[in-house]
């Protein structure tokens, strides 16, 4: 057994960080470190643990059997230590850190801009991190405080642990090329239906509300192209007779770029519901705190997406 006094515990922040990078270049480059400090750590690791921990597989470092059984445990001690002792204990913007949000390609558009420009103003060294996660996992990492909000539309996270906030709602948009040859000032259901569409499937989510409600009033349209996000579209529709369904907010800024038309899809949906959600055991976190704020003005200072 390793006797605790003598052992480095400096030594497990980096053991942390090469888990998650699998290299030791890296990982010093993430720690602000040399790659002998961080060869030197892991030969005393070694040394310590009795273990190889790291086998070099190509150009990947791959951990041993025994080091992939305390990876997750020392990942949540960490993030333990980090948001309940450090973070709590004072929170400055001005100093070095980082935050991580989960976003669609949407929030990204609408949230990190301004989120960029705020914290250019009140905490320049910190690093801004948007991920995509499945479901079942978003709720672990909220909970482990691996990712610290996640903005949208998020119907499985429905457990109490997870804390909301109402930001806005807004509804579907159908976009065109000008001059469609099918596609007037209004658009009949049947019409609809009939014509090619653009589908954006999230490899992360289930489908969107504006599918669901298709196949609950028994619809079924054509479908020419799936995507895995919206951002390429207008593109795509600006050289076909393709149309797309897209969140209102998102056309009225994606539609100009291709000079598209916009107009009303003949199904009515109930509103999408955008909130941020965080998990209970962060509520009072000083950093949380600082960053729903953020969102919370971003959100107020930006009228047109409850259209």
């Amino acid at each position: 057994m390793v006797d605790l006094k003598s052992f480095d515990l400096n030594l497990l922040r980096v053991l942390n960080v090469l888990f998650e990078l699998r290299s030791i270049t890296k990982t010093a480059r993430r720690l602000g470190v040399s790659q002998p400090m961080v060869s030197i750590s892991l030969k005393k690791l070694r040394q310590s643990l009795g273990d190889e921990l790291f086998v070099h597989s190509g150009s990947e470092m791959i951990p041993t059997a025994r080091a992939l059984a305390f990876e997750e445990p020392l990942r949540n001690i960490i993030q333990e230590i980090r948001h309940q002792i450090l973070e709590e204990a004072a929170f400055d913007p001005e100093r070095e850190g980082s935050v991580q949000i989960c976003l669609s390609d949407i929030g990204e558009l609408e949230f990190v801009p301004n989120l960029v420009r705020r914290a250019q103003l009140e905490a320049p060294g910190m690093v801004i991190r948007s991920v995509v996660v499945d479901p079942p996992e978003l709720a672990r990492r909220l909970e482990s405080g691996e990712v610290d909000l996640a903005i949208g539309y998020f119907p499985d996270l429905v457990s109490s642990n997870f804390q909301q906030q109402l930001l806005f709602e807004h509804r579907f948009a159908c976009m065109a090329r000008r001059g469609h040859p099918d596609i007037h000032d209004q658009i009949s259901m049947d019409e609809f239906l009939s014509l090619r569409h653009v589908v954006v499937e999230h490899p992360t989510r289930r489908r969107d509300l504006f599918e669901l409600t298709l196949d609950k009033a028994g619809l079924s349209r054509s479908v020419g192209l799936y995507l895995s996000n919206h951002v390429t579209m207008p593109f795509i529709l600006q050289d076909s007779d393709l149309i797309g369904t897209i969140p209102r907010p998102l056309a009225n800024k994606l539609a100009p770029l291709c000079d598209l038309q916009i107009f009303e899809p003949p199904l009515v949906t109930a509103p999408i519901v955008v909130k941020p959600f965080w998990h209970r055991r962060y509520q009072r976190s000083p950093r949380h705190t600082w960053l729903r704020g953020i969102i919370r003005e971003i959100s107020q200072n930006k009228p047109y997406l409850t259209a």
